[in-house]
């Protein structure tokens, strides 16, 4: 597994972007950036923080800097790093720049940011900003020297980002609210920083960072690769609790963490693989908030224990997007299987977890909600939008123990699934929203108990289950053909759901949807799942295109491309496309 990420890293940047000619160029979307903060002066011949757009059409390598061109609060950045393929969605492109001084504007306000293709601007599904906050640039390179290390001066670097000796040591010792954590490209395999037998390459201990006000001493303290250079992370065996780990409050070594422990923090544009590891490549732990993870490979082929993920843990106020997770396995010492997941969310609330590329998950659940007995009682308000979800050895999206109200699912792709695209598993469920998604090839497992397209597994007597499932694609794998079902079905007393217009082909039980006031039993019209990876838009003449129900767009406001739905549609398509 190292060597194949080896190999796909040196050709990542042996490729070259060529470009291409094109009759008209569709203007320019912008979906996220890795760092929302940062400083606009030291690092770098003192041109300040390096930043990642991710969107499309960006238009060509070549006119990166010339054509293509970056502007933050109206002044363009000063200088041009990369443009190409990001590490998510196939689809999705990335810039990266540095910033420079951007006209010295006031520190602390929120300034959009534009891409522009000649004279084409950037439109924003939701709007995108970077604050200018003070802070410094510590540079961390495996020919460094944390006795020699200066910040800000990229030719004096640490070596480590935290060294064995203690948890405020190297960069992440060092590194203040506001900093911004620079590694250089290489194979990092550092055992790094443990107590009582639990070993990181970076425990989060000691340090932390705070909301960017403006003022020194505030923001988040970031992690993130220096502009086209591949940073590996493969730690030893014997790192076994987590690479980047946040404070575990439930363990008595952490039991009165300072206020500020792994809170704000930015892991960004790495790659990051484990072999024998317990809780994977990126874990919050528990009470961590205020984190972004963004833009990273993430993989444990390797897990030997239940309960790890691409990115697991818990907290609030958190997002996870166009990230790679794949890979992803998991025996136990007892033999356990299926407690790996691609992303493992265990409490807390405000999540956004979106424009993911999940894959080959064969130790559990694509992405799961589930409180494992948490200081959180229920997981609220997570939106699950734009992923690209396949190759899952349980189920795709699976919404467990105690996941309550607020959970918005709408626009992924979730196919080849041995158990459901979707399962509820969760009594305290409360106004759940699936909307426009494609559910393909699901319960490919046609023994898997109860298994369907979509389940649900419980009920609730006292205080009824509620979800609304509304223009969605659903298609069973041959081995199941059966639409919905699970260990309770979702037409029983303390069950309500309802749904309205969704798309039902490939089963043979209808009566199992028989909660769809308007189902359609048609092929909905994909124009090549057989393609590597399948194509699930939709035919010109699909009885699903401009037939699913507009109400939705207060939620669903872009589909699966990211073309916007207008204020005014009368209808969408179904699916997420």
């Amino acid at each position: 597994m190292l060597r194949s990420l080896l190999h796909s890293a040196s050709l990542v940047a042996m490729i070259p972007i060529l470009p291409c000619i094109v009759l008209a160029q569709a203007r320019p979307i912008v979906l996220y950036t890795d760092l929302l903060s940062g400083p606009n002066t030291g690092g770098e011949n003192n041109q300040g923080t390096y930043l990642s757009i991710f969107g499309k059409n960006f238009g060509s390598s070549s006119g990166l800097g010339v054509v293509t061109k970056v502007f933050i609060g109206g002044a363009e950045v000063a200088n041009y790093r990369y443009l190409g393929p990001c590490q998510g969605r196939r689809d999705i492109e990335q810039i990266a720049v540095q910033v420079g001084a951007l006209r010295n504007p006031a520190p602390g306000m929120a300034l959009p940011v534009e891409v522009r293709v000649g004279k084409l601007k950037s439109i924003s599904v939701t709007p995108q900003t970077f604050t200018v906050n003070p802070g410094r640039i510590l540079f961390v390179s495996l020919m460094g020297d944390d006795a020699t290390a200066v910040a800000g001066d990229i030719q004096h670097p640490w070596r480590h980002v935290q060294a064995a000796a203690g948890a405020r040591t190297g960069a992440w010792g060092a590194a203040r609210p506001g900093d911004v954590i620079v590694m250089r490209g290489g194979l990092w395999t550092d055992a790094g920083f443990g107590t009582n037998g639990h070993f990181y390459f970076v425990k989060l201990a000691g340090n932390g960072g705070t909301a960017p006000t403006g003022e020194a001493g505030t923001g988040p303290i970031s992690f993130t690769a220096y502009p086209a250079e591949a940073v590996i992370i493969h730690p030893p065996v014997a790192s076994v609790y987590g690479v980047f780990a946040g404070v575990n409050t439930q363990r008595s070594e952490n039991a009165n963490p300072a206020a500020r422990d792994a809170q704000w923090i930015t892991i960004a544009n790495l790659i990051i693989s484990t072999g024998g590891i317990n809780d994977g490549p990126i874990n919050l732990e528990s009470e961590s908030d205020h984190w972004r993870v963004v833009n990273n490979d993430l993989s444990a082929p390797d897990a030997v224990t239940n309960r790890a993920a691409g990115v697991t843990g818990n907290g609030r106020d958190e997002v996870v997007l166009g990230n790679h997770i794949h890979d992803i396995a998991g025996i136990g010492s007892r033999g356990e299987t299926l407690l790996d997941h691609g992303i493992y969310i265990d409490s807390g609330s405000n999540w956004e977890l979106a424009y993911n590329l999940i894959e080959d998950i064969t130790g559990g659940n694509g992405i799961q909600l589930y409180n494992s007995g948490h200081v959180t009682p229920t997981i609220d308000y997570v939106n699950i939008h734009h992923n690209w979800i396949h190759n899952v050895n349980k189920h795709g999206l699976n919404i467990g123990d105690t996941s309550g109200k607020g959970i918005a699912i709408w626009r992924n792709v979730v196919y080849s699934t041995r158990g459901a695209c979707w399962r509820n598993n969760s009594v305290d469920l409360q106004g759940a929203k699936i909307w426009n998604n494609t559910f393909y090839n699901c319960n490919t497992d046609g023994k898997y108990p109860a298994g369907a397209a979509i389940m649900n597994d419980v009920k609730n007597i006292e205080h009824p289950i509620t979800a609304d499932f509304r223009n969605n694609i659903v298609e069973p794998s041959p081995a199941s053909a059966r639409y919905a079902g699970g260990e309770m079905g979702f037409s029983v007393e303390g069950v309500r759901i309802t749904a309205n217009r969704n798309i039902w082909f490939g089963g043979k039980y209808p009566e199992t949807v028989g909660f769809d006031r308007d189902a359609l039993f048609v092929d909905p019209e994909f124009v090549d799942v057989a393609a590597r990876p399948p194509d699930f838009h939709l035919r010109a003449a699909s009885p699903g295109a401009q037939s699913g129900d507009p109400s939705v767009r207060s939620v669903v406001i872009s589909d699966f491309d990211f073309s916007l739905i207008s204020a005014g549609a009368t209808a969408i398509s179904l699916g997420a496309y």
